[in-house]
C-alpha cells in the first residue's frame, strides 16, 4: 500500500494516431474516478452524495463497505476527518479486512492520531497475515511518532524521592576539604618577635620550682 493512499500513479502515454482521439476520454475518466487528485472541491461534494444515495440503497456486506471507503477517502481530502472516520469504521463493520484496516490505520496517522494508528497496524498483523510487513511499516512510524509527541507533551522531570544524608560525603565536599588544606599549605607564616638580652643573645624563661614545705 502506498505511503499517500490518495496518490494517483501517472504513467506516460505514447500518442500515436489513435491514441489522440482516446486521450481526452482517458482524461475524463482519470477525472471521473473517485479519488482523483484533479476533482475540485464541488465534484468532490457531488461525489459524496451521489456515494450517499447508494450506500443507502446497498444492502449490507462487502459492496456496502467499499461504498463507505469511498466516501471516507472523500471526505478526507476536504479536511472532514470525523465524517471520513466514521465511514472507515463503517466499512469495517460492514466487512472486516485486511485492506481496509490497513488503510484506515494510515488514515490515523495522517490525522496525528498516532496512538489508535499503531493498535490499528497491531491489530493488522494480528488478524491479517498477509498484510503484515506493510502494517509493520506502519506501527514502527506510529510507535516512533507516539513516543516523540509523548515526550514533547510530557517533558522528563527530576524529582527527590529519596531522604537527603546529611553524613553523606559528596564530591563537592571532597573538593571544599581540598582548597582548605591547600589554603593552610601556602598561608603566610606568622613571625613571634624574641626577646634579646644585653648581650644579644636570646634569653630563655625558666620555670619556677615548687616550693617545698
Amino acid at each position: 500500500m502506498p505511503k499517500d493512499i490518495y496518490t494517483l500513479k501517472m504513467f506516460p502515454l505514447t500518442l500515436k494516431p489513435l491514441g489522440r482521439f482516446l486521450l481526452p476520454i482517458l482524461l475524463a475518466a482519470i477525472l471521473a474516478t473517485p479519488g482523483s487528485l484533479y476533482a475540485k472541491r464541488s465534484e468532490t461534494t457531488e461525489v459524496i452524495q451521489a456515494l450517499t444515495q447508494q450506500i443507502a440503497s446497498t444492502p449490507d456486506g462487502k459492496p456496502k463497505a467499499k461504498l463507505h471507503l469511498y466516501r471516507a477517502r472523500h471526505y478526507a481530502k476536504l479536511g472532514q476527518k470525523i465524517e471520513a472516520n466514521n465511514d472507515y469504521q463503517a466499512a469495517l463493520k460492514h466487512h472486516y479486512a485486511g485492506w481496509i484496516a490497513n488503510e484506515y490505520g494510515y488514515f490515523l496517522f495522517n490525522c496525528g492520531e498516532y496512538g489508535l494508528s499503531y493498535k490499528t497496524a497491531k491489530k493488522v498483523i494480528k488478524d491479517f497475515p498477509q498484510f503484515a510487513q506493510e502494517a509493520t511499516k506502519l506501527k514502527k512510524k506510529a510507535g516512533d511518532k507516539f513516543k516523540e509527541q509523548y515526550l514533547e507533551e510530557n517533558p522528563p522531570e527530576i524529582v527527590m524521592n529519596v531522604e537527603v544524608d546529611p553524613n553523606q560525603v559528596t564530591r563537592l565536599d571532597l573538593v571544599r576539604k581540598q582548597q582548605a588544606n591547600k589554603s593552610r599549605i601556602y598561608k603566610y607564616p606568622s613571625v613571634t618577635k624574641a626577646s634579646n638580652t644585653s648581650s644579644g643573645s636570646s634569653s630563655t624563661k625558666t620555670k619556677p620550682k615548687p616550693r617545698s614545705t
